[in-house]
């Protein structure tokens, strides 16, 4: 029988009745106080975002003009994929399990506590962040010969060499990322936005002064050096917010508890994610020279046009629904997520398409130049046409995955990470036999499009109506789920 019936003794709406609701529903959305300072937030970062774009595309312009889809951009992708998911799967699962919890103490317990916290897992990345580079460094001849498995002897050593030197941006860029997901939580937005600007800017400067004496070193000293800059930003910015700037051991407490607890399900979930660009890259390795460096450039373009959205999203919508959850405010959650999901299918399909079908002028207008030859731009449009059906699903999946994120429930972002990694896997076995290098790309976007309908799948059930009822949340940060 129909609960609103049971508990109302009246019949439940007619259909004609919800749709006549829909126009007043998406007026309240729009003038709810959470959505005014969601779009708030997306649009400072990603004003800064933009800015950031701009930098890093020009950045993308200078190396294509000089260095084209050579040998040494082969390496240097390739040198640069293991610190980066060492960066992107454990450093970012360990800062995926520390915000909620900081926000959820933070809004129960009071700054000092959550200043404890911060200290504590400051002092804990480090540890694990120096143990991440001995153990790169460690497993450096297998790991590049592993990912550049069709390499030449030359190119397997110049890669070799780059992926030594770029050993030092794990530490510096991961201390980074807590630094910035902490000042997120605190609601300054902007700050974490722009400094990631020091890293292209460098590397350009660098690129256009020193190429000739450099080569493709220009852009190692660009990322290590722009990480020791980022890092140096973030830290008087941390200092000004009151944050803690030091690492400090306060001992097991019931946060940090939370967040260990935490921490397994979550860099499973981060390591099967950033596995599938491993995975990409490593099998466009195997393919003809200059493959690696014609993916790299399709999934640049795609990325620029997913970070102008996904990444301001994402950070806006975070700590707004932390906090909400924190406060046992579902009802709110979710108005607020299924206005902005429906906001991005009706944005993010038209666009797709668009990206789509014009992806050769795209190319051409974007990176046909010096050495990014004609042939450079009919092998990479198709990719980025691939690319980009991805858009709007994997939009709607941020929003899930932030939810999930925020409700601590690792276990199911794990479980979605792996199931995507195998799906990805497979799917790139089938499709690049069929369709060669835009396979690949294929292949990623009919992830997302299976991820998205996994995610809604398990989201929904924890905002709906039944939940309301329920008791306030406690006052103690919960055992890990």
């Amino acid at each position: 029988m129909n609960q609103h019936a049971v508990g109302t003794g009246q019949a439940p709406p007619s259909v004609g009745q919800r749709l006549a609701r829909l126009p007043r529903a998406a007026t309240a959305w729009r003038q709810a106080p959470v959505t005014k300072r969601i779009a708030n937030t997306i649009f400072v970062v990603g004003a800064a975002t933009l800015l950031l774009k701009v930098a890093s595309a020009g950045r993308e312009l200078t190396v294509a003009y000089h260095l084209g889809t050579s040998d040494a951009i082969d390496a240097f992708v390739i040198a640069f994929l293991a610190p980066s998911f060492v960066i992107s799967a454990p450093i970012a699962a360990f800062v995926d399990a520390v915000t909620p919890t900081f926000i959820r103490v933070r809004e129960r317990e009071g700054e000092a506590a959550a200043a404890r916290l911060a200290a504590n897992a400051l002092a804990a990345a480090l540890v694990l962040l120096l143990a991440s580079v001995l153990l790169l460094a460690l497993l450096s001849g297998p790991i590049v010969g592993l990912l550049g498995s069709g390499f030449s002897a030359e190119k397997s050593a110049l890669t070799l060499r780059l992926f030594h030197l770029l050993l030092p941006v794990v530490v510096l860029q991961g201390v980074c990322l807590l630094w910035g997901g902490l000042i997120n939580c605190v609601r300054r937005f902007a700050l974490v936005a722009l400094v990631p600007l020091a890293t292209p800017l460098l590397s350009v400067a660098l690129l256009l002064a020193f190429e000739e004496r450099l080569g493709v070193d220009a852009l190692v000293a660009g990322a290590v050096g722009g990480a020791a800059l980022e890092l140096a930003l973030l830290a008087a910015g941390a200092r000004r917010l009151g944050l803690p700037c030091r690492p400090r051991w306060h001992g097991l407490d019931a946060p940090s508890r939370a967040v260990a607890g935490y921490y397994l399900p979550a860099v499973l979930g981060s390591l099967m994610a950033s596995g599938a660009t491993l995975v990409d890259q490593a099998m466009a390795a195997m393919l003809d020279p200059g493959s690696v460096a014609r993916l790299s450039y399709g999934v640049k373009l795609i990325a620029f046009a997913l970070s102008l959205s996904a990444a301001p999203l994402a950070t806006a919508i975070f700590p707004h629904v932390a906090e909400l959850l924190a406060r046992g405010d579902r009802r709110e959650v979710r108005r607020t997520c299924l206005g902005w999901a429906g906001l991005v299918f009706a944005i993010g399909v038209p666009t797709a398409g668009l990206i789509a079908l014009l992806s050769a002028p795209i190319v051409r207008l974007v990176f046909e130049r010096g050495a990014f030859t004609a042939a450079d731009t009919a092998a990479v449009a198709p990719i980025l046409a691939c690319y980009a059906l991805q858009i709007p699903f994997y939009l709607a999946g941020i929003i899930g995955a932030r939810i999930l994120g925020a409700l601590c429930h690792y276990r199911a972002l794990a479980l979605i990470s792996t199931s995507n990694f195998v799906l990805n896997i497979v799917l790139n076995l089938l499709l690049l036999r069929l369709l060669g290098l835009p396979g690949i790309a294929l292949a990623t976007s009919l992830v997302y499009v299976t991820s998205s309908v996994m995610i809604a799948f398990l989201v929904w059930p924890h905002l709906s109506e039944r939940r309301e009822g329920g008791a306030a949340p406690a006052a103690r940060v919960p055992a890990p789920p």
